[in-house]
């Protein structure tokens, strides 16, 4: 190999590794960005997210539980930050990795202005999670009346039973 052969081997690999480089710079400031949002939304900065979701950042991108930025804004009963995000696309029934979705973390913690938001918003008021608990389960479960009552209102269905239940062995009757 003679001398310019060997200069374009090394121009070609620098360029390579620079766009390799840059890729993962890239890619890092996305995760980065995504995790922001998620941090953003979980304490309510409707601002923040604001100008996260303006800048592109996915309103879905989700942590290594499958937690959207709607599941954290969900669990603080931040309606406001919610109704944010669901305008900017975030998937209403997006469940996490135990199929729990952000209406069961707000009827489990009787943010019952955020269970509106999401139910209006067409969220699955008989979702089941992986033990198919449904938001009406957890709003009885953790003694909120008032997101039972909502939940009701919009349809839950109060006959439907968990896993619990079938394995206890209650019947119908």
């Amino acid at each position: 190999m003679d001398g310019r052969e060997q200069e374009t081997m090394e121009e070609d690999e620098e360029s390579g590794s620079e766009d390799s480089g840059s890729e993962e710079s890239s890619w890092k400031k996305k995760k980065e960005d995504e995790k922001e949002l998620r941090e953003a939304a979980e304490e309510g900065d409707t601002d923040r997210v604001k100008q996260l979701l303006a800048e592109g950042v996915n309103p879905n991108a989700c942590d290594l539980v499958q937690d959207s930025p709607l599941h954290k804004a969900a669990l603080n009963g931040h309606h406001e930050t919610v109704s944010v995000l669901l305008t900017a696309g975030a998937d209403v029934n997006a469940g996490d990795v135990l199929q729990i979705t952000p209406l069961h973390r707000v009827a489990e913690n009787g943010h019952h202005e955020t269970v509106s938001v999401l139910l209006t918003a067409g969220a699955d008021v008989n979702a089941g999670d992986g033990l198919e608990n449904t938001p009406l389960h957890n709003a009885a479960t953790y003694g909120h009346p008032k997101c039972a009552e909502i939940l009701l209102q919009h349809g839950a269905d109060a006959g439907l039973r968990n896993m619990v239940s079938r394995f206890i062995g209650f019947s119908d009757a």
